[in-house]
């Protein structure tokens, strides 16, 4: 029994450990693109919904890491750290998925489906902040240390409800790839729109990634032990700041080698309208227009 509990205890932490590398690597490889297409940019809402994306992880890991590793922890000290890391962790979910929800609306155009998108966001977001936090209420860790196993044991919570909550965000994301789906049959089929290829590239990718990783968590939730009902909630949230913000840059990154000076040739990366003084307004820096579309706005093809 405990030999079975150390192993699993151990396991779980190195894939915690693994997270942790999994995100500085992919920082390493990626801060240049950073430098060189976030952060000279002016502040918009995909600019803070990236940086608190991308640093979140920052704040969660540490915290996640401290739970597993500290010895002879007490109660108050477990379900603290617990708490803190998984909300932050739910959190930074929450902000990569409202970067693939404006995505979506800057594809859609349309703004019977930006309503919707903005309804299904808060719905879906306020369901699984409120079962959550039953769920973190319903945690309850062992008093004492088992042997030489460091860290904080679980021993009894409602798995239920966090099956509730893998569950919502799996139907939440299977509502949006479906709608991505549809927008691209009925407006973009006969596009020839090279960034187009890379919205619906990125966002597949993005799908089974992180579909894949909540279906992991539902399978330990439901036949794992203990020691391992939480083992993927980490890789869960480095995956979804990873993914995002590749997006961005990816498309960025894109659109800033295909642009010319005279023209966009569907590469621009805002999504602009006109006021009523025929000035031209920013709603979305996830956009990609036809070339027809470009050239006819001016001022669009600035960074955001």
């Amino acid at each position: 029994m405990v030999a079975k509990a150390v192993t699993y205890q151990r396991a779980s932490q190195y894939v915690n450990v693994a997270s942790a590398a999994l995100f500085i690597a992919d920082y390493l490889q990626t801060v240049d693109l950073e430098v060189s297409l976030i952060w000279e940019r002016d502040w918009s809402r995909v600019k803070v919904l990236y940086v608190i994306s991308r640093y979140i992880p920052c704040l969660y890991l540490p915290v996640a890491l401290f739970v597993g590793l500290q010895y002879n922890p007490t109660v108050q000290k477990c379900g603290a750290s617990f708490a803190t890391s998984s909300l932050l962790i739910v959190t930074g979910m929450m902000v990569a998925e409202a970067i693939l929800f404006i995505r979506v609306g800057a594809l859609a155009q349309s703004k019977r489906i930006s309503i919707w998108l903005i309804l299904q966001f808060i719905g879906v977001h306020a369901a699984i902040y409120a079962v959550f936090s039953l769920f973190l209420k319903s945690v309850k860790f062992l008093p004492y240390q088992i042997g030489n196993i460091p860290g904080c044991i679980p021993y009894r919570f409602n798995s239920t409800l966090l099956l509730v909550v893998f569950g919502i965000v799996v139907a939440s994301e299977t509502i949006i790839v479906l709608i991505t789906g549809y927008i691209g049959f009925r407006r973009y089929r006969s596009s020839d729109c090279a960034l187009l290829v890379v919205f619906y590239q990125d966002g597949i990718l993005y799908f089974v990634s992180l579909a894949a990783v909540t279906i992991g968590n539902i399978i330990f939730d439901v036949a794992g032990p203990p020691e391992l009902r939480f083992m993927l909630a980490v890789p869960q949230g480095v995956l979804h700041s990873v993914l995002s913000c590749r997006m961005i840059l990816h498309l960025y990154d894109f659109g800033k080698k295909e642009a010319t000076p005279t023209h966009a040739t569907g590469t621009a990366l805002e999504f602009a309208t006109r006021n009523g003084g025929g000035e031209t307004t920013r709603e979305s820096d996830l956009s990609p227009h036809d070339q027809s579309s470009s050239e006819q706005k001016t001022g669009t093809q600035s960074s955001v």
